[in-house]
Order: C-alpha cells, then sequence, then structure tokens
C-alpha cells in the first residue's frame, strides 16, 4: 500500500472536498473577482491552504497554498523541517538572520522563487524566513512539514520577532 493512498471512507471524502475546492485555478478565482484582491484578502491568515497528502503515520503533511497578490506570510522559522515548491507564479523569499542576545530577527536578503522553485529547511531559528506575493497575479506553492496532518496549523509556524530598522536621518 502506497503511502499516498487513502484507506477509509471519511479521509476519502475530505480528499473529494478538498479537490473540489482546487478545482479551478488561481487565475480563475482571481479573474473572477475583476482582477482585484479584497484588501482582506491580503493578510497571511486568509492565505488559501489546503491539506492534499498525510502520512498515516504522522511523519508529514503535505498542504497547497494559494498566494493573491501582495499577500505574505509573517516573518517565521519553523519548529519542524520543511520544503516547498512555486507551482504558478512567482514568491518571494526574504532571509533573516536570528540574534539570540536581542531575541530578534533582521533581514539579511531577498530571493526571487520563481515557478520550479525548490526549497528545504531544517527546523529551528537557523532558517528565518518570509515568504510573499509581490507581483499582480496569484501564485501556488506546495509545502511539505514533518507533522502529522491534524498538527499543520499549530505546530509548524514559529512566528518571531523583528528587529525594528535603524531610523534614517
Amino acid at each position: 500500500m502506497s503511502l499516498f493512498e487513502i484507506t477509509d471512507k471519511r479521509q476519502r471524502s475530505r480528499a473529494t472536498i478538498m479537490n473540489q475546492n482546487l478545482s479551478s485555478t488561481p487565475r480563475d478565482r482571481f479573474q473572477a473577482h475583476g482582477g482585484q484582491p479584497a484588501e482582506a484578502a491580503r493578510t497571511a491568515s486568509d492565505v488559501q491552504a489546503r491539506i492534499r497528502a498525510a502520512d498515516p503515520h504522522g511523519r508529514y503533511a503535505i498542504a497547497a497554498l494559494v498566494w493573491l497578490p501582495q499577500q505574505a506570510s509573517p516573518v517565521h522559522a519553523h519548529h519542524t523541517w520543511c520544503g516547498y515548491a512555486v507551482l504558478d507564479g512567482s514568491l518571494n523569499e526574504t532571509i533573516f538572520e536570528w540574534n539570540g542576545a536581542r531575541q530578534c530577527a533582521s533581514a539579511a536578503r531577498t530571493q526571487a522563487r520563481n515557478r520550479g522553485a525548490v526549497s528545504f529547511a531544517r527546523g529551528g531559528r537557523g532558517a528565518i524566513h518570509r515568504l510573499g506575493n509581490g507581483t499582480l497575479a496569484p501564485a501556488v506553492s506546495l509545502h511539505v512539514y514533518g507533522v502529522p496532518g491534524a498538527r499543520i496549523a499549530t505546530h509548524v509556524n514559529d512566528i518571531v520577532r523583528v528587529a525594528e530598522a535603524p531610523a534614517r536621518v
């Protein structure tokens, strides 16, 4: 039996609902709103995420995320290993460095992550980042996390404090 094989009726029903929710493309949903995202849809809490598969032994969960224009995650590390791939559109990833003495993170660099880009990180504050869609078109990414599917919302992100930018004179 494959790890991806869905074995019971409840999981099959859940998978059917998830597939229906993702049946239209992000571009279709974006165009349905006249090409203009609602302000509320731009917040990280409104990123459309759907668990696509989860290991029955709890070793990992896979989620698809739809990013509307100008949407971004909070600055965060991960409590577990993680990886992602950009499936459609383009994202920006800002990498941060952790300052243990000040207990905050500072931006180090930003890199474009275009369609096909893949990234992986171990858990911990050695890999702090922020993902965002700075374009005018939706983007889709696929994320794999080392947690059971039921814990994906509570045991993945470690939101961190960001250092204040120095005042400009």
